[in-house]
């Protein structure tokens, strides 16, 4: 589980994380660091959308851009 939840995080995969930590509860169990850390992880997902702030959608580009470049060839 350890090396699932390492990945998730490496990876920024939040969205997998969450699900993952839904599907294995017992992961969020316990006093230990990661279990406190994990917890506040769910919680703050909850209640802030965290997701959602971590993966902010991709930047629109700037076709003006494109255009002069264009120009350029």
């Amino acid at each position: 589980q350890l090396e699932q939840i390492e990945q998730f995080i490496v990876n920024g995969e939040w969205e997998l994380l969450l699900n993952y930590l839904e599907a294995n509860p017992e992961v969020l169990e316990g006093v230990d660091a990661l279990a406190v850390e994990l917890r506040e992880f769910v919680a703050q997902v909850e209640t802030g959308g965290v997701i959602s702030i971590i993966s902010a959608p991709a930047a629109v580009p700037d076709l003006s851009v494109v255009e002069e470049a264009k120009d350029s060839y």
